[in-house]
């Protein structure tokens, strides 16, 4: 284990380097058993580069030594890895494939230099698959126009998200190579891709899921009662008041309703 500093109210601490297949080897389940440093809830942060004019019997990827460090804020452990070469995708594509069975992460940001065919396929069978990611961010630095192939990454997410209730928040971005007036060569802004209106409406239908089941968490540690559970006509009534919007009084009528009484 490395250095140890304290900045404001974060921790940073820094580990050896580790061969790139094992990271991905203790993703692929529940990581603090393989990967003792990697606790549940944590932010995991890729950037994956690919290797130009480089075949791959001349670079073996999965055997490179990747350094990372971990940032403890706000009790989250944030993973960010430094930058890994990549070969016809076999790190971006096994991370993705890793992330299949994970049951640790909830946050994994992807920064790739390129998103072809290969990273979406992975993408969708990874998300339909895993029940524990509830936040995915890619973003392409890349000159292929994303937008070029919208419909079938739309098409794509509206298929997980039928499935995929973990997710809330998804965000699929890219940067472009310009120049400027100088000649010298710059990086757009991140361009933002437009999933559309089901793949919007799914999400927040995800953020919604989570509040209730998190406000039901609530109510039943707040409850005086010692068992609480439905048939209880005061435990109806306290999630009754809990869901309605502060300030609001319920009628009479409302509260015979949740009593189990007819209309």
């Amino acid at each position: 284990m490395g250095d140890q500093g304290t900045h404001s109210s974060s921790v940073t601490r820094a580990f050896q380097p580790r061969e790139l297949g094992s990271v991905v080897q203790a993703l692929r389940g529940d990581s603090s058993n393989t990967f003792p440093v990697v606790s549940h809830g944590s932010e995991c942060t890729f950037c994956v580069l690919q290797r130009i004019g480089r075949s791959p019997d001349q670079l073996d990827v999965m055997n490179q030594l990747v350094t990372f460090k971990v940032r403890v804020e706000q009790g989250m452990d944030c993973f960010e890895f430094e930058p890994v070469w990549d070969v016809e995708n076999l790190v971006s594509v096994s991370l993705l494939e890793a992330m299949q069975t994970n049951k640790t992460v909830r946050s994994l940001v992807l920064i790739v230099t390129s998103f072809e065919e290969s990273h979406l396929a992975a993408i969708v069978c990874s998300l339909l698959k895993n029940d524990t990611l509830q936040s995915f961010f890619v973003r392409a630095y890349c000159d292929i126009e994303l937008d070029n192939s919208i419909q079938t990454l739309t098409t794509a997410f509206e298929e997980i998200l039928d499935r995929n209730m973990c997710l809330q928040s998804l965000l699929i971005s890219q940067v472009v190579p310009l120049e400027n007036d100088a000649g010298e060569l710059i990086w757009s802004r991140p361009n933002w891709v437009d999933l559309g209106k089901t793949v919007a409406e799914a999400i927040e239908r995800n953020r919604q899921a989570f509040a209730v089941a998190e406000a039901l968490g609530r109510v039943s540690r707040s409850s005086m009662l010692c068992y609480p559970h439905f048939g209880d006509i005061e435990f109806r009534r306290q999630l009754l008041l809990f869901f309605l919007e502060e300030g609001c009084q319920p009628p009479r009528m409302m509260l015979s309703v949740a009593k189990g009484l007819r209309k």
